[in-house]
């Protein structure tokens, strides 16, 4: 298991979200959109817990690192920048190989 790639959160983002018109969304790293809504299907059950970010496995040095928000009407990764990865805010999440 490890930490997913900025990509692969950018594909979660793009499972979980439509615009504000009800169409899908295809999310890219660096992609930052407002206005969405969750897809019917996550309403009441999304695969993680809204309102955090996430860290991606995509680091700069030993002590920064990338991360991805997601929330009911927004998400977005970092676009490049970084954030010490000691900030308790965060949150990881593992995906199996």
């Amino acid at each position: 298991m490890s930490l997913p790639t900025r990509a692969q959160l950018a594909q979660l983002a793009s499972e979980l979200y439509l615009d504000s018109n009800g169409n899908p969304v295809t999310f890219a790293p660096g992609l930052f959109k407002f206005n969405l809504k969750l897809k019917d299907k996550y309403k009441n059950n999304p695969p993680l817990t809204l309102g955090h970010h996430y860290w991606d496995s995509e680091e700069s040095s030993t002590t920064l690192a990338n991360r991805r928000l997601f929330d009911t009407t927004v998400t977005h990764d970092t676009n490049g920048g970084n954030y010490y990865k000691s900030c308790n805010e965060h949150r990881a999440m593992c995906i199996s190989n």
